[in-house]
């Protein structure tokens, strides 16, 4: 199974994390890379079997109150597209601006940031 362990697969994420739970004996995670793979353990999450600590993550997805053992050390995507914008603005003076994103549920939180700012 070792050749499995670096999968970035939801189904390997979960049997991953159910096998750390069962030979380890912890429930508490650090560091969880990718928003799939931690869409997928979010039940253990949400129920309290798991504390997920910093994944590596933006997305408001894993930023709502009943996912009250999570906890983030990164900004959100929102936050980040906020700051950029507020900078492009503020210091740099911008009159226009132009923003590349990722056309998905990730990308348009860190839009919708840069969207607010530019709003006021």
């Amino acid at each position: 199974r070792s050749s499995d362990l670096h999968r970035y697969d939801p189904k390997s994420a979960i049997d991953r994390l159910e096998e750390i739970m069962t030979k380890y004996k912890t429930n508490v995670m650090i560091g969880q890379q990718g928003s799939s793979t931690l869409k997928a353990i979010l039940p253990y999450v949400i129920s309290g079997k798991v504390l997920m600590l910093f994944p590596y993550t933006g997305s408001s997805a894993f930023r709502k109150p009943d996912q009250k053992y999570m906890g983030h050390f990164r900004a959100s995507y929102r936050n980040e597209g906020q700051i950029l914008a507020r900078y492009a603005v503020e210091k740099i003076k911008a009159r226009r601006i132009v923003i590349f994103y990722q056309n998905d549920a990730y990308g348009i939180d860190g839009l919708e940031g840069v969207r607010e700012v530019l709003k006021k």
